[in-house]
This record gives C-alpha cells, sequence and structure tokens, in this order.
C-alpha cells in the first residue's frame, strides 16, 4: 500500500510492541497515507503535522480583566496573526493569572513577537511556554505517547478497560471495580502509580532538558558574554567626572568579578617618604611640648 500510494517518499522505523513508525517526507503524502489507513480501518496514531502548528507564546502581566478581543486586536495591529488566546489560571483554586496563553499562525517573522514589550498601555514580557515533563496520554485509547486529537485506535474506557469511550462508560459512579488499560490491575488508566506509566518514567528523557539543549530559549541573560563584568562593576571602571584623572593611578583587572587599585613603586616609595617626614616633625613637636610642660611645672 505505502509502495502504491508514497513511492520512494517515505521511510519506515521499527518500534518496540510490534509497531513501525511512518515518516512520508512530502505533506500530501501524509494527507494520501492517513486517507488510506482510515479507509482500510487500521488501528494507528498520528501527530499534527509541523506546518499547521502554531506558534505558542505567553504574555505576562496583562491583568485577568482585560478583554481578550482587545488582546487579540493589539497583537495583530503589530503584525502577528492569532488564532487562539486564553487566560491560565492557578490550579486547584481556578484563580484568574496575569498569563495569557497565544498561539499565532505559523510564519518566519513568529519570533519577532517576543520584541514586544508594551501591550494596551501595559508593560509586558513575551516568553515561551514551559515544556511540559508529564508523558501525553490519549484520552481515547489510554495509551501513552499522544493524544486523543490523532487517535485512530480503538478507543477504551479509562475505568473499566472496556471497548468504548469513558464518557459511555455505563458505571456512573465511583466504585472499586476498576481496570487499568495498560497494566490489567485495579485502578484507572490514568493512575500515575500505574506501573507503565513508571516504566515510561525512567525510559523517557526529562522532555524539558532535551529541549532546553536542543533548542535553548534566548533570554536577556544569556545575551550577555559571560566573560563581561557586571553593570555595577562597570559603573567602578569608569573615571569619576567630578575628578581630575590622576597620572600616577590606575585600574588593573584581577577577574571579572572584582579590580583593585595599585601605584607604581616610585609612588610608593614617596608616600613613605612623606610619612616618615610627618613622624619626625610629629616627634619634634611633642619634644618642645614636653619641655615647654617641665619649665612650667619648675616655675
Amino acid at each position: 500500500m505505502l509502495n502504491a500510494i508514497a513511492l520512494d517518499k517515505y521511510l519506515v522505523k521499527t518500534l518496540s510492541n510490534e509497531q513501525v513508525q511512518v515518516q512520508p517526507t512530502e505533506s500530501s503524502i501524509y494527507t494520501s497515507i492517513m486517507k488510506a489507513l482510515m479507509e482500510k480501518n487500521m488501528e494507528f496514531h498520528t501527530y499534527k503535522p509541523r506546518q499547521d502548528r502554531s506558534f505558542r507564546v505567553v504574555f505576562l502581566n496583562l491583568h485577568p480583566s482585560t478583554d481578550l478581543h482587545d488582546i487579540k486586536q493589539a497583537i495583530m495591529e503589530k503584525g502577528h496573526e492569532v488564532t487562539n488566546i486564553w487566560n491560565a489560571k492557578q490550579r486547584g483554586m481556578n484563580r484568574p493569572l496575569p498569563l495569557h496563553f497565544t498561539d499565532i499562525k505559523p510564519h518566519p517573522t513568529n519570533k519577532e513577537i517576543y520584541h514586544i514589550t508594551t501591550l494596551l498601555h501595559t508593560m509586558v514580557t513575551v516568553e515561551a511556554p514551559h515544556v511540559k515533563r508529564a508523558i501525553p496520554q490519549c484520552m481515547r485509547c489510554q495509551k501513552y505517547g499522544h493524544t486523543k486529537n490523532y487517535c485512530r485506535n480503538s478507543p477504551k474506557c479509562v475505568k473499566c478497560a472496556e471497548q468504548h469511550l469513558t464518557s459511555e462508560c455505563p458505571r456512573k459512579f465511583q466504585d472499586t471495580t476498576v481496570k487499568c488499560a495498560n497494566c490489567g490491575d485495579q485502578h484507572p488508566a490514568n493512575y500515575r502509580g500505574c506501573m507503565i506509566h513508571k516504566k515510561l518514567q525512567q525510559l523517557y528523557p526529562k522532555l524539558r532538558d532535551r529541549y532546553m539543549t536542543q533548542n535553548p530559549i534566548t533570554t536577556g541573560a544569556s545575551n550577555l558574554n559571560p566573560s563581561a563584568t557586571s553593570y555595577a562593576q562597570a559603573v567602578k571602571q569608569q573615571p569619576n567626572p567630578l575628578q581630575t584623572p590622576s597620572s600616577h593611578t590606575h585600574l588593573t583587572p584581577i577577574s571579572t568579578s572584582q579590580t583593585t587599585m595599585t601605584h607604581p613603586p616610585n609612588d610608593i616609595s614617596e608616600l613613605q617618604r612623606m610619612m616618615k617626614n610627618v613622624m619626625d616633625q610629629m616627634s619634634t613637636l611633642i619634644n618642645l611640648i614636653s619641655m615647654l610642660v617641665s619649665k612650667h611645672t619648675n616655675g
């Protein structure tokens, strides 16, 4: 079937559990393979094509009461086509947060959205969303590694593991007769203590660390030269505009975190000579005072 539809425009990779992964090299071939598999009622799952994925960012510091339509309009006026926007809420308490997730249509200039600093008369920060560490689980077949929107596998109930959607399960109330569709134990399929989930957690690398290694997010701090001094240190090295630069003083950098002030050897000798003269004069003065006090006492 693949040879007839895709010719030589695909690759196949063998996976565990008697599965194979088909990788089309063109988007049109992807659509043709999808259609053929659905016509044959084959079980499979896929993912959203990369060219169709939205570019997602997070706007920080916009008040939760700000109208979403106004935010969308303001972003579009800056040259970005918004496809979806929603306000994030705090887990548990369901309290709105000053965070707005925004999906924009893919475009070569997408990353320019990070340069936005004001929106609707508000100072904002635009960041990339944090990468989730959790392994995705399909709410249709209960398997890990994909989501229900692109799943064509037979449905499995999260409670009883029968071949029907969870919303169609006849068990409307909680009871102890549950069964995992993945391992067969007596717990729901979305239980994080499931042995299958624990094993996958050990096999899967930390998604966030892997993403940061392959796609480091550039921030203001990371743009700085690691060997450069801080702002405060740079200020220390600047000459004081209220003072005349001295010909015998210079700054010698010790490291990027500190500086020290030194003097040439001739200046140190001159300073020592001056201090010695001062001490000799003070000694003479003390002797004179002692003589005067002695004469006054004898008289």
